[in-house]
């Protein structure tokens, strides 16, 4: 075997392993610096934190504080509010729009609303079908109304016309 590599090994000098073993050693030094360094900078922070929060809390009396809540609470209550105006229906709104378009033969003696749907069941009576499908024909032409279907049609014991009108609207004519 030749011992002489590892001999020379043990007693050369390679001047370029003491610059690595320098270089290594300074830059384990800095990190080390660098770590508490930098502890130290985050502990003097959260101190400086922690006094200016506690200055926050002696501002101000017990009474500004008292007021601030209300004022809060006001806030809340304000939002809860426009939220309910902004989603807040009026089924009246078809009312008035069913009575500035009925014609004076028809009569409606029912009236049934679903909102969800957005749909309206009419009974009523009218003196014959030219009239009624008149009356169809002008709640047809409404912006709001998008459907019209008769349901059922039959003539009443005093002559007249007996219908039910299924209408599909638009949601808008509900709102506020």
């Amino acid at each position: 075997m030749e011992f002489d590599l590892i001999y020379k090994l043990k007693t050369g000098k390679f001047w370029w392993l003491d610059v690595m073993l320098f270089f290594v050693l300074a830059l384990l030094i800095s990190f080390v610096l660098s770590y508490f360094i930098l502890v130290m900078k985050v502990s003097s922070q959260e101190q400086t934190l922690l006094t200016l929060e506690e200055r926050i809390e002696e501002m101000g009396t017990e009474r500004q504080r008292e007021l601030e809540d209300r004022v809060f609470d006001y806030q809340e209550r304000i939002n809860i509010f426009s939220f309910l105006l902004e989603n807040h229906k009026i089924p009246s709104n078809m009312l008035n729009l069913l009575e500035g378009y009925t014609l004076p033969n028809v009569w409606f003696e029912g009236f049934n609303l679903d909102s969800e749907e957005s749909t309206v069941e009419l009974k009523g009576f009218s003196e014959n079908m030219k009239t009624l499908a008149q009356q169809m024909d002008i709640l047809e032409k409404d912006g709001y109304i998008e459907e019209i279907e008769l349901l059922s049609a039959k003539i009443s014991e005093e002559g007249g016309i007996e219908f039910t009108l299924g209408l599909s609207f638009n949601p808008q004519l509900l709102i506020y």
